[in-house]
Parts: C-alpha cells; sequence; structure tokens
C-alpha cells in the first residue's frame, strides 16, 4: 500500500522539479538539488516496498517502518507545494511591494531548504532501518497487458453480454415464471444472497430475457445502494420510463422527492411495469419508494435484489425471496475455466495437466463466489505460474481473510503501482454511482496518476488504464461509445470497499457520512462529502487544523435547501475541487488564491457569475462551468489560464466577448456560441482535439470554418443549430482536412454533397436534423466512413443503401425515425459492419433480408421496439441474425401505451382508413381535395385567391368586424389533406371555411375564363410538353452560350454597364481564388458557374418534378380519361396501375375481377347515353355513381376513387394501407374512438371488422 503512496510522491517530485518556479530559485541553488536527492532516494527505497506492503500484516515493525516511509513522503510533497503556493502569491505584488517583502521571501527560502534537508535525514534513516526489519527482497511490478492484445480482449468481453455465465439457466427460468404469473399476489420478487454471489447478474438476465420484454410494456432499472437517495432513483426511474429532453431533464434535477414520487406513480398507473430495485439494503430504503409504485393488478411487478433477508418480506409479506446460494464445486470450476485459459483454450482437456490440481484448489478458495472465481480468473490469464497466486491465496487465508477477500486482496496486489492509484481512486465515487469516464480522467489527470507515454496524449493514457482496470474485472463497464470506447463505468460494491480500505490509509482518504478513519484531520489528504446530513459538519471538523487537503468532492448534496457559503482560504493545496449539483449562488474571490487547482467543476450549480480571480489559477487544467436554469457571467479572463486543457461551457453562458485564442493546451472547447469565437484566432489553438459551437447566425459559419481548417489536432466538431431556421451552407466543411468526427444537431434542409464533407471523415452523427430525403444516397459514398448514427435525423419512410457501398462501416444507429417503414440494404453493402443499433423505430417491422450475409456482424442491439418487431426477432426473422453472437433487446412499445405524437399519430391511421370505407366521408373529402387543388393549381390562382382575401380582410376591418394588432395575421393559406393524417383533415377544412369567400371568387375566375375546361386534366400533352422542354433546355445549354453572350453585351450597352474583359483572370470576391479553379478566365467564370449551373439546376429541377415513377402513374391515369369516347382506354394499362401503384388495396382476386370488369365496362359505359359528354375523371365517377354503374363496377369505382383521391405522391409509400396496421395497434383505435362525426356518419360500422 505504501508502494503506491510513494510512487505517487516519486512522480510529482520529478514534476517539481520542471516546473518554472523551482528553476528559477537563485538565492537557494541547492533546493532543486535536494529535491532530485531525495526523489532518488525514494526510487531506491520503492524497489523493496512491494515486499514490505505484503509483509507489514503479520509484522507490526514492518508495518510502522511503511507507515514512517509514507508520512515523509507526504511530507516532502507538503513542503514544496507550500512553498509553491508562496511564492506565487508573491508574484501577484507589484514591485514596491515585493522589494518590501525582500526579508521575508529569503526567510522563506531559507526555511523550505532547512525542512527538505530535515526530510532527507528522515529517509535515510528510515532507509537504514530496512534490514533491521528484514525487508531485503525486491519484486517485481505486477503483470499488465497491452496494446492492441488488450483492445481485443477488451471487446469480446466485458464490452458484450457475458457468455461464460454458468448455472444460471434454471435459476432464470424460474424467477421469469414467477414474474409472468397471472395473479395478484406477489407483486415483489426478490433475489437475496451474500455479496459477490451473482444477485445483478440474475437480475440482469431475467431483466432482458425476452419473455419478460415481450409480456411488460415498461421496464427500469435503478441502483439503490447503502446510501439511498430516494430522488436519485426516481429520477432515475422517469429517464426509463419516458424519453427526456435536455430541458425536461434540468426540470427533473431541481423537483422536490414529493412531485418525483407524483410522477412516477402517474407515468406508471396504467402501464405494466417492471421495476429492478438493485442492491436494497435497509427497510427505510423502501418506505421512501414504496409510494411511487402503484398496484394496479395488471401483472406489473417488482425485482428486488438484496443482501439481507429482512428487506423482501418488509416490502411484500405475501413473496417468498428466492435466495441465490454460492456456485457449486462442480460449477465453479467451468466458470474459473472461462476466465482463466486464453482465448482458444475453451475446454478442460486442453488445460495442462499439472494446472489442473493447482486451479481446482484455487477455486475452492473462492468459497463459490462468481466475483472471486471471475476476478482471480481474470487474474491468471496468461500467467504461466498459478502456483504463486495459490500461495498468495493460502497466505491470505493463514491471515484470516477467505473467499472473496482473499482474491480480491490478492488482485489489487498483483496490480502495477501507476494502476494501484487509480484504482483507489474510485473510492472518491459513492457506492453503485455511475461514473463518467470523462469525468474520471480529468481527476486522474489533476491528480497526477497520469503521466505523459512518449507523444500520447494524457487522457488517451487514462483510457489505457481505465481499459486494463476493466480487462481484470476490477471495474465494470456500464456503458459504451459508438466506437467502443468506455463512455460510463461503475465498480462493485466489494471492490469499492477494498478500495476505500486501502485509500484511507494509503491516500489519507475521509468520507463524510461513511468513513471510519482513525487519522487526525490535521493529516486528511482527500476528502468527499457523501452525505447531505454531513455536509454542514465538514467545515466544523477542521475548525482548528489546516489539512493538505488535495482533493474535495461533493457527492449527494443537492437535497440540501438552504444557500451554502464557500470557504476555501486553508485548502491553499487544492488540486481537486468538484461542487456539482451543490445549492450555492456564489463563488468567492478567494478561488484565486488556489494556485495549484487543475481541476475545477461547477457543473448544475445556481452560480450567477465568476469572479474575476479566476483568471489566476494558473495550473486550472479542467473548468467545468456547465450551469443550467439561468445565464451565467463569466468575466473575459480565461485566457490568462495557459495550461488549460478543457473547458465546457454551456449555451447559457453570457453573451461577452471571450478571448481563447491565447490557450495553447485548450483540448476541449464545448457549447460555445458562435459570436464568441469569431473574435478569436482560432489557428493559434493548436492542441485543439474537440470543438462544440451553437450557431446563431448563419452568416458567420464561413469565418469559422476558413479559422480552424489548420488545425492539425482538431478531429471532433460539434455543430448545433436549434429553432425553426435550419443549418446554413455547409460547404466550408471540405476545408476542414484533420477532422474525423462530425456531429450535426438541428434542423438540415438537405445533405451536403459527398465532396463538401471533411475528407478524412469517419464518424458522423445526424441528430434532429429531420432531412426529408433519403441521407443514404449521399452518404454511403463516404469512403472513410465508419460510424454513422441516426437520431430523429430523417422523416422518411424508406432507407435504401446500395449495393457493395459503405465497404468500411462498423456501427449504425437508427435511432428515433418516426416515420420508418423499411431499411433496404442492397447486395455486398456494409461487409465490415459489427454493430447495428435500432431504437424507436416504430413502423419498422422487420430486420433487413441482407443482415444474414453479414459475417462480420458480431452485435445487434434493439431498444424501445414494438412488440410485433421483438416477435419476428425471436421467430419468423431469427435465421437473419442466427450467426450474431450478441443480440441485446431492451424496452418494448406497447401501443396501449403510447403518449403523445405517436399515440396520436396511430389514432390518425385508423380514422383515416375507417373513414375511406364510409361513402360520404369520403366522398365529402374527395370534392374538399378536388376544390383545393384546382384552386391553387397555378401561381396565377394563388394570387387571385391571396388578393380577394385581402380585399375581404380590409372591407371587415373597415366595418369593424376584424380586430388589427401585431401578431393578428387575417391572411391565411388552404391547406391539403394529409394521406395519413386526420388532423390534417380539419385543418384542411377550418381554412377552407376561413377563407370560403375568396375561394368562391376564385372559382368563378375559374368558371369564366373556362381555365378548368382548358386544362380538363390533358396529361399526356402535359408530358409531352415536359419531353420538349427538356430537349429546348438541353439544346439552349449545348449551343446558346454565344448568342446569349451576345444580347447580354447589347443589353449591357443599351444601359451603360461595364462589360467586364472575359479574358482576365477570375478574382473571387474576397480577393483571392477559389480552391477548387485553379487560374480561370472571367468568361468561363460566367459560362461554366453561372450559365450551365442555372440551367442544370432547372432540369434537375425539372427531373425531380416529374421523375419517370411520378411519369409513368399520371400516363397510366389516364388510361381511364373518358373524353372522345374513351380514346385512350386501355384495359392493360388500367391493370398495371392498380397492380403496381396501389398494391394493398386491391387482393389478387379482386385484381382478376378488375379485369373481367374492365372488359364488360368497354362495351357498356362509352355507349350509355348519359355518359357520352364527359370531360374528365372526376365527372366520370360522378356519373357511375349517377347512373348506379358503380354497383356494377365496384372494382373500377374503387380505383377511380383512389386516383382522384390521393396526390400522385402519395400513391404508394404514404398509403395508410401499406403502413401494415395490425390488430394490437387497432385496440386503442376500438376501444377509444368518440369522433362524432364517425358515429353521426356511419352508425352500424363494425370497427372490427373494418380493420380486422
Amino acid at each position: 500500500m505504501a508502494e503506491a503512496a510513494v510512487s505517487l510522491v516519486i512522480d510529482k517530485l520529478g514534476n517539481l522539479l520542471i516546473q518554472q518556479t523551482v528553476q528559477q530559485i537563485v538565492f537557494l541553488k541547492n533546493v532543486p538539488e535536494q529535491i532530485q536527492s531525495l526523489k532518488t532516494l525514494l526510487i531506491d527505497i520503492q524497489c523493496f516496498l512491494k515486499f514490505a506492503d505484503e509483509q507489514q500484516d503479520d509484522n507490526l515493525m514492518i508495518r510502522n517502518w511503511v507507515s514512517k516511509l509514507r508520512d515523509a513522503a507526504y511530507e516532502s510533497e507538503d513542503v514544496i507545494e507550500t512553498f509553491i503556493v508562496k511564492m506565487q502569491a508573491l508574484k501577484k505584488k507589484g514591485f514596491w511591494e515585493n522589494l518590501s517583502c525582500f526579508p521575508k521571501r529569503l526567510l522563506c527560502l531559507y526555511k523550505v531548504g532547512k525542512n527538505i534537508e530535515s526530510i532527507q535525514k528522515k529517509m535515510l534513516d528510515i532507509e537504514k532501518s530496512r534490514l533491521t526489519f528484514g525487508i531485503d527482497q525486491v519484486l517485481g511490478e505486477g503483470t499488465s497487458t497491452r496494446g492492441e492484445e488488450l483492445r481485443k480482449l477488451l471487446r469480446s468481453s466485458p464490452f458484450t453480454e457475458d457468455k461464460d455465465l454458468v448455472g444460471l439457466e434454471e435459476k432464470t427460468n424460474s424467477l421469469v415464471a414467477q414474474l409472468l404469473v397471472q395473479d395478484s399476489s406477489g407483486r415483489v420478487i426478490s433475489i437475496v444472497g451474500m455479496a459477490g454471489v451473482g444477485k445483478t447478474t440474475l437480475a440482469r438476465k431475467v431483466y432482458n430475457h425476452v419473455d419478460v420484454i415481450g409480456y411488460f410494456n415498461c421496464r427500469a432499472w435503478v441502483y439503490v445502494s447503502q446510501k439511498c437517495s430516494a430522488q436519485e432513483v426516481l429520477v432515475g426511474i422517469i429517464k426509463q420510463v419516458e424519453k427526456q429532453t435536455k430541458e425536461s431533464l434540468d426540470l427533473l434535477e431541481g423537483m422536490q422527492e414529493a412531485d418525483l414520487e407524483r410522477m412516477v406513480r402517474e407515468k406508471l398507473q396504467d402501464k405494466c411495469y417492471l421495476v429492478v430495485l438493485d442492491d436494497i439494503w435497509e427497510e427505510e430504503a423502501w418506505d421512501s419508494l414504496a409510494a411511487a409504485f402503484p398496484n394496479v393488478n395488471n401483472g406489473s411487478r417488482l425485482l428486488m435484489t438484496s443482501r439481507y433477508e429482512k428487506v423482501p418480506p418488509y416490502a411484500d409479506a405475501l413473496s417468498k425471496p428466492y435466495k441465490l446460494e454460492t456456485l457449486g464445486e462442480e460449477d465453479g470450476w467451468q466458470l474459473f475455466l472461462k476466465k482463466a485459459l486464453a482465448h482458444g483454450l475453451t475446454s478442460e482437456s486442453k488445460l495442462p495437466p499439472d494446472l489442473e490440481a493447482i486451479g481446482r484448489k484455487i477455486v475452492e478458495r473462492c468459497d463459490g463466489l462468481p466475483l472471486a472465481i471471475t476476478v482471480i480468473g481474470r487474474l491468471l490469464q496468461g500467467k504461466s505460474e498459478w502456483k504463486s497466486v495459490l500461495d498468495t491465496l493460502t497466505d491470505q487465508w493463514s491471515r484470516g481473510r477467505k473467499g472473496v477477500s482473499a482474491v480480491l486482496a490478492s488482485s489489487y496486489n498483483d496490480l502495477p503501482s501507476y494502476l494501484k492509484t487509480c484504482f483507489l481512486s474510485f473510492a472518491i465515487f459513492p457506492e453503485d454511482f455511475v461514473i463518467p469516464t470523462r469525468k474520471l480522467f480529468h481527476m486522474w489527470i489533476a491528480e497526477g496518476l497520469i503521466h505523459q507515454k512518449g507523444v500520447e496524449v494524457l487522457e488517451d493514457v487514462a483510457a489505457d488504464r481505465l481499459d486494463e482496470l476493466v480487462y481484470r474485472n476490477l471495474v465494470q463497464v456500464v456503458a459504451l461509445t459508438a466506437n467502443g470506447k468506455v463512455k460510463s463505468c461503475r465498480v462493485h460494491d466489494l471492490l469499492r470497499d477494498l478500495a476505500v480500505a486501502k485509500a484511507e490509509e494509503v491516500m489519507f482518504l475521509k468520507i463524510f457520512g461513511e468513513s471510519s478513519s482513525s487519522f487526525p484531520p490535521s493529516k486528511c489528504r482527500h476528502l468527499l462529502v457523501n452525505s447531505c446530513s454531513e455536509m454542514l459538519n465538514y467545515p466544523g471538523e477542521f475548525e482548528h487544523s489546516t489539512p493538505p487537503l488535495r482533493s474535495l468532492i461533493f457527492f449527494n448534496v443537492a437535497e440540501v435547501k438552504h444557500e451554502f457559503n464557500l470557504s476555501f482560504a486553508r485548502f491553499k493545496l487544492l488540486r481537486v475541487l468538484d461542487l456539482q449539483n451543490m445549492n450555492t449562488s456564489y463563488l468567492p474571490e478567494e478561488i484565486g488564491e488556489l494556485c495549484l487547482l487543475m481541476y475545477l467543476c461547477l457543473r448544475r450549480t445556481r452560480i450567477k457569475r465568476l469572479p474575476l480571480s479566476l483568471g489566476c489559477l494558473q495550473n486550472l487544467q479542467t473548468l467545468d462551468i456547465y450551469i443550467v436554469g439561468s445565464v451565467v457571467e463569466v468575466p473575459n479572463v480565461l485566457w490568462k489560464l495557459k495550461n488549460l486543457r478543457h473547458l465546457y461551457i454551456r449555451e447559457t453562458i453570457k453573451h461577452v466577448p471571450l478571448k481563447f485564442d491565447t490557450l495553447k493546451n485548450l483540448q476541449t472547447l464545448c457549447d460555445v456560441y458562435l459570436d464568441t469565437l469569431i473574435g478569436n484566432k482560432m489557428m493559434l489553438l493548436t492542441s485543439m482535439r474537440k470543438l462544440g459551437v451553437w450557431i446563431e447566425r448563419s452568416s458567420r459559419i464561413d469565418e469559422l470554418f476558413s479559422s480552424i481548417a489548420e488545425l492539425e489536432n482538431l478531429v471532433h466538431l460539434e455543430l448545433v443549430r436549434y429553432g425553426e431556421e435550419g443549418f446554413p451552407s455547409l460547404i466550408g466543411l471540405s476545408h476542414l482536412n484533420y477532422v474525423n468526427r462530425l456531429r450535426l444537431s438541428g434542423w438540415l434542409t438537405e445533405l451536403p454533397s459527398p465532396h463538401n464533407f471533411p475528407p478524412r471523415l469517419s464518424h458522423l452523427s445526424l441528430l434532429g436534423t429531420k432531412l426529408a430525403e433519403d441521407p443514404m444516397p449521399t452518404l454511403e459514398k463516404l469512403e472513410h466512413l465508419s460510424i454513422l448514427k441516426l437520431k430523429n435525423a430523417y422523416a422518411g419512410k424508406e432507407l435504401v443503401i446500395s449495393d457493395n457501398q459503405f465497404p468500411n462501416l462498423t456501427v449504425l444507429q437508427l435511432e428515433h425515425l418516426p416515420n420508418l417503414i423499411e431499411i433496404k440494404i442492397g447486395r455486398g453493402a456494409m461487409p465490415q459492419l459489427r454493430c447495428l443499433r435500432i431504437s424507436n423505430c416504430y413502423f419498422v417491422e422487420m430486420l433487413p433480408e441482407e443482415l444474414r450475409f453479414m459475417e462480420a456482424l458480431e452485435k445487434v442491439e434493439v431498444e424501445d421496439m414494438p412488440k410485433r418487431f421483438i416477435t419476428r426477432l425471436h421467430g419468423m426473422d431469427s435465421y437473419k441474425v442466427s450467426h450474431v453472437p450478441n443480440i441485446i433487446v431492451t424496452g418494448t412499445l406497447d401501443p396501449t401505451m403510447l403518449g403523445g405524437k405517436l399515440k396520436a399519430r396511430r389514432f390518425q391511421l385508423a380514422l383515416v382508413a375507417v373513414s375511406r370505407e364510409v361513402v360520404s366521408v369520403h366522398q365529402f373529402f374527395s370534392n374538399l381535395v378536388f376544390i383545393i387543388n384546382i384552386v391553387t393549381a397555378s401561381n396565377k390562382r394563388n394570387d387571385e385567391l391571396k388578393e380577394a382575401q385581402a380585399i375581404e380582410v380590409a372591407t371587415k376591418i373597415a366595418n369593424g368586424e376584424l380586430e388589427t394588432g401585431r401578431e393578428l395575421n387575417q391572411i391565411g393559406t388552404l391547406k391539403r389533406t394529409g394521406d395519413t393524417r386526420w388532423g390534417s383533415h380539419l385543418d384542411s377544412i377550418s381554412s377552407l371555411l376561413k377563407m370560403f369567400n375568396a375561394t368562391c371568387v376564385v372559382l368563378s375566375n375559374i368558371a369564366v375564363d373556362g381555365a378548368l375546361q382548358h386544362k380538363s386534366q390533358d396529361i399526356l400533352n402535359a408530358m409531352h410538353l415536359v419531353s420538349s422542354t427538356t430537349k429546348l433546355l438541353k439544346t439552349f445549354r449545348d449551343s446558346g452560350w454565344d448568342d446569349f453572350l451576345v444580347k447580354v453585351k447589347l443589353f449591357c450597352e443599351q444601359h451603360q454597364i461595364d462589360i467586364p474583359c472575359m479574358n482576365a483572370q477570375y478574382i473571387a470576391r474576397r480577393g483571392r481564388s477559389r480552391s477548387h479553379h485553379d487560374e480561370i478566365s472571367v468568361g468561363h467564370y460566367y459560362r461554366v458557374d453561372i450559365f450551365l449551373a442555372t440551367i442544370d439546376y432547372q432540369l434537375q429541377e425539372l427531373h425531380s418534378r416529374f421523375n419517370d415513377h411520378t411519369v409513368e402513374l399520371l400516363i397510366l391515369s389516364t388510361a381511364l380519361d373518358p373524353r372522345n369516347g374513351f380514346m385512350l382506354f386501355k384495359i392493360d394499362d388500367i391493370c398495371k396501375l392498380a397492380e403496381k401503384f396501389y398494391p394493398n388495396d386491391f387482393m389478387e382476386q379482386e385484381l382478376v375481377r378488375l379485369r373481367i370488369e374492365l372488359q364488360h365496362f368497354e362495351l357498356d359505359i362509352p355507349n350509355h347515353h348519359e355518359l357520352q359528354e364527359l370531360s374528365g375523371i372526376n365527372e366520370l365517377c360522378q356519373g357511375l355513381v349517377k347512373t348506379k354503374k358503380s354497383v356494377i363496377y365496384p372494382v373500377i369505382d374503387r380505383l377511380i376513387r383512389l386516383v382522384l383521391t390521393l396526390p400522385v405522391s402519395t400513391a404508394t409509400s404514404e398509403r395508410v394501407s401499406s403502413l401494415g396496421l395490425v390488430e394490437e395497434d387497432i385496440a386503442i383505435f376500438a376501444a377509444s374512438l368518440e369522433i362524432p362525426v364517425i358515429t353521426q356518419v356511419a352508425p352500424s360500422i363494425n370497427l372490427h371488422d373494418k380493420l380486422g
């Protein structure tokens, strides 16, 4: 244990030697030499510390020797850092003040020299006594895993679902049966057992069981832990029960416990829910949560894990707890083999004979505890000397440590010294706390636990350290990033207990409300305030002492409602200060006196203004002022923080100019406004790796791109644009040659073309872009793209990936795509895909067929998808993913419990479907659509409509019938009905009522002009016009430039406009040649970039409006045109129209009947005396009804109505019938439909018959 402390001090002494403050000591030149000598002495002693650490439990003298050494090491650190603090204070004084303080300065320098000399003497005495105590053995460092081998092992074990579990199948099935039993008794199902026995593992397996996912439409998992915070638990449940926005999360953080309890109860009231309460300790914890869970007798369950058998009966006397016992000898041995054998050795038969006996004895020492077997197995993987591990366990056993305690102690002792200090740092986090790795890494670096390794940046070294701890099963992964890196983690309670015990001894850690440390307050180096009730005692504890605190961290203090005033006057050696969630609105000026401070977190406090003294924190590396709920005033002093590496601010920061461009070490700058950045010379921030920008004024985004284009270390860029205005042009992204990660948040009208993305782009996230067009045809051309995330990024119904595209894509995430119905993957596409995630895509029915050919696919994640999707996944679609080793299904969407927009959406679909079957309703909306279409068919008619409405509004205002005023917009527009949205039908009716008189005026004009008769839906002539127009444009493009230029020159001469020289070199507006042209002429620019580009745009627009799909639909529809004696009538074309464009409206036998009806129709209708003077398809429809022929030809009548009712753009993919409404979706409609229009028009309709 002293090994870790001494190692830490050695590293800090080395850092002190290179600091400018120490180097500039000229009055006592021997001080740096003394520090170096002290460091060398500690290095010599360190060689023997591993042996001393392992022997001190049995030898009191060795224990005292280790304690003295540790105290001396810390003392040396305190002396040097206190000296630096005093020197920094002197630097702030002016010349005359410094001159007057000169004697004091000399005295200070003299004292520090004497103190170091005294400490060095102590160290020499300690070293001399080493041999006396028999400390003469040098033990090697613990083992460590390095490089690519470690990364491969990490990907295959802790980051994926654990496939090495043994003996849990029967237990899982038993618990699943209890959860799904159809009775109201036993609402609380409990798993009890000792620590490390696998309660959480079993609960997780039950929680993710396919039957459980299908049965419960609402699930949540929360950690309760020993220090139960009801507020945190309730917030955790709400987050999982209902998706939260950033704003709603901020509101949750400030809510009272009673309000949260009521909110949870309301959200669970009508649901069949399963809530897991993991690791609940006391009856009081249950009392604080019980009222939040409604007992609605609908099969809802609570699954509880606890170490104590007294808790479950207290929660539910009718339920018998499931007691989880330790593993039997054979199960324990099998688990050990799976963990200990190297990859490739999968069976006992490949274990060398001499190791089996040793291995079985090791398992015996683990007492059947899965945690102990897992940890020791991971420790042994790759070791050749199993016997030494067995000897260590036997030695621990002889000292009274047995089972898991012995195993964990051995695993800790085996760690290299650099990993021991990292592991001990987990003691500062509360039990069951989910730790963001970003926060963990920043703290490690601030504490001096991470050191430079070659050219690798410190944050990457820290990630490697965490990976090693994860691989050893000392740290559990909670969440991963898209590229497989650890995003958040936690430690098991037993491992945290070990870390706390060691940290209290090694690092003098004190935890208020939990710790039982025996050292005096004056020696405390790390303080964790982990309890609201104890928070007020924290200042008084140190009232009569000035402890050498290096870190001061507050957790679980958000519930303290009164204002808390901070004071740091006596803690001037602080390196880490974390005030997250503290109820304080004031940061004192004295914060500037903490000149050694490296990490300052003010996240989610109520601080309104930062002091000017913030600029004095010259050693600050991380500043987190992500403060919510109010505007924060930040003084323009951040430019003074020359060592700042990470700056997290918030979009609510007060808009003031802030200077950043002096921060040469700045790596992370998040959530800063674009206008704040523009005034800085961003090209000077040469260390910048990640930049997050909020865009307000679109006109300045090109300035941003040009200013950051040369930053070679900038690899991660985030752009956020909220509000109704979409992103401005993003063409400038192509200049960012070094950016490989791009995140766009906010509405985007269209994607940039592939060549306008950063050329090295490998990670792309689109959030809330709501693109109208399928983004895949563009994105699949990004050849380096390996990770793609689409979240609420696309509003369409079909994603299509072409053959052999996305050659390097490894991760694809599709989340919250509300209208998506189908995912099509071409043959040979995404050959490297390893992970596919689909979440909250409610209308997606099934997985793509092409998945079964993707051999590289390792994981499929499905979250919050409908039951029908999950049922297919485990049923008829299972063959598509049978080769995938890891399939994770979490959450399910139940249509009967849908909330908000999605429920309304399904209701609208069903309502539209029913309305089409009611003739009067259908005919009404057919006429409505017809009227709106002809009134708004041209710009001329739109202008007439606006003019008529303006006249009507002016008349009403003059007569006092309408009010005027700001924001009272009296001019409206006619709204078309959406094919699948009933709400749009109401909007359409309302708009027509509001504009009824103006609409009548336009209709009268049409009648007078004979416009409708002139058009008469002559679709073939329109298509010929489109074709001829296209040819004329192409001819003009190819050969019209010269004549056009002559006309332009003539126009310029007539109006005395200067004519540029066409042979001169073209110069861009900003005075330099554009990057994509090399010395082009003015003539070339006007011909290519203006003339040809304009015509190309017109051709593209013409093609998009009249594409092959639309043209074919229009042409086939003309086969029903009754004019000129049904001259265009073609049976084959009409059958093709029904079969190709309305496949879901006609069953196979109806298509056969359609052809038969058409044969009779062709002979009958053209000769009917009442149907010979028809001028359009709409009149044909009316005539069939009038003559009762619609009864004789019902299939033809239905096809004509479909052609008239639906816009051409919605003939197929947007049809309600193609959405596959299933019985589970209709159930809610049948139960809740109370729309008056339906009950009045069709009182006899049986909804189940119509919709089934």
